[in-house]
């Protein structure tokens, strides 16, 4: 097996003759061994950081989509003027119904059509999405994404991925004026025809959803576990986050594991990309950024301030702990915030403070309104999640 994978195989051998005799493309083959070992996967982050990522990523409730439970509405189906024509017709007798209340057949062709969807998928954006965020692309079976990514392109790969999936059908134009916008639907170099095929291929669309689970772990980790734990990240976000999520699995090579999460629409992910342009790392800086106006240590700084609060041990919204609710818990969080951003944050504008904090505050209000126990954790988790991430040379 070594022989094959590290010799016969692999394009920096030169030997070319098992590829010759199995009559392999070598462009093709080049692309699908193109790194040998973990540590290639490593080098390409930006940071000089020695972590990679697995993320799996799953379709939420495909299930129902393909009993018909999740059929979409008739109306929606056809053209404007029918469907204007139609919308205001109701049905008569004991057994009317309101033709805006119809969904379409549940018919071969329906499965035919959705099947495809997810087969275009597969096949025509999940590797290139991978691939322009410096991944490898191990699996992609429909809904089902499994990939190896630099740790600091993980979390914005997902974003990528989901926004893919969830693609409506239809560009109106296809033409050579169009190749930037289809370039970012993975097809490069292309010519009018495949244009003209990217243009007419249907995906899950908007009113699908995913989840996804990343894990972090140390370029010299076992792959096999940190593959477990990103399917088990995964299910964690479907289950503990309601589905249409992402949880992190984070693996530090001192034994600690980080677990965090969110939903897609939460203002988390708005609120991490802030601290990450903040801190100066937003594009690996790294030495360049030697004062960023918010310092590397704010977010342990934040978390030693709030550990004695046992966050993730506070009930669900609208209980209590004695006499201190859960919305006085955040009120209590965002003033030890602003006690952590004064002596970390010196170095922020007026501005930037005053962004930074919105986004904090209505991130909280959204922990606090959750129906979980112990959700107010994640805030804290959130800025130690992107600590991990973006600054951890010392670690190197």
């Amino acid at each position: 097996m070594n022989l094959v994978k590290r010799l016969w195989c692999h394009p920096a051998a030169g030997i070319p003759h098992l590829r010759e005799k199995l009559g392999l493309d070598e462009k093709l083959l080049n692309r699908s061994v193109r790194n040998a070992t973990t540590e290639d996967i490593a080098r390409r982050n930006a940071t000089g950081s020695p972590y990679i990522a697995v993320l799996a990523m799953d379709g939420d409730e495909i299930g129902k989509w393909v009993s018909g439970a999740n059929l979409p509405h008739f109306l929606d189906q056809l053209a404007p003027a029918a469907r204007d024509y139609l919308a205001n017709l109701t049905g008569t007798g004991t057994g009317g119904v309101n033709a805006k209340d119809l969904r379409r057949l549940l018919t071969p062709s329906y499965h035919l059509q959705f099947s495809e969807a997810l087969a275009n998928f597969a096949m025509h954006r999940a590797r290139a999405v991978v691939e322009e965020h410096e991944g490898d692309l191990i699996y992609a079976g429909g809904d089902d994404i499994l990939a190896i990514l630099p740790s600091t392109r993980a979390i914005e790969c997902a974003q990528k991925l989901r926004d893919a999936f969830r693609t409506d059908f239809g560009i109106a134009h296809v033409s050579r004026q169009n190749a930037a916008a289809l370039e970012g639907q993975g097809v490069r170099n292309a010519n009018a025809a495949e244009f003209a095929a990217a243009a007419s291929r249907v995906y899950p669309g908007s009113r699908c959803e995913v989840s996804c689970g990343i894990a972090v772990g140390h370029k010299n980790a076992p792959l096999q576990m940190l593959v477990r734990e990103a399917q088990s990240a995964e299910k964690r976000a479907k289950s503990a986050y309601g589905r249409a999520a992402l949880a992190l699995a984070l693996y530090k090579r001192s034994g600690e594991i980080l677990h965090w999460g969110c939903k897609w629409n939460s203002r988390a992910l708005a609120l991490m990309r802030q601290t990450t342009a903040l801190s100066g790392d937003a594009a690996g800086a790294g030495d360049a950024a030697e004062n960023p106006p918010l310092s590397g240590k704010f977010a342990h700084a934040l978390a030693a301030l709030l550990k004695p609060y046992a966050l993730e041990k506070t009930p669900a919204a609208g209980t209590g702990t004695g006499t201190i609710t859960t919305a006085d818990l955040g009120q209590i969080i965002l003033a030890e915030f602003d006690h952590a951003l004064s002596r970390q944050g010196a170095g922020l504008s007026k501005h930037d403070r005053e962004t930074f904090r919105a986004l904090a505050e209505d991130y909280l209000a959204e922990l606090a309104a959750g129906d979980a126990p112990g959700r107010l954790a994640d805030f804290s988790g959130l800025f130690l999640a992107e600590n991990f991430l973006t600054r951890f040379k010392s670690e190197n």
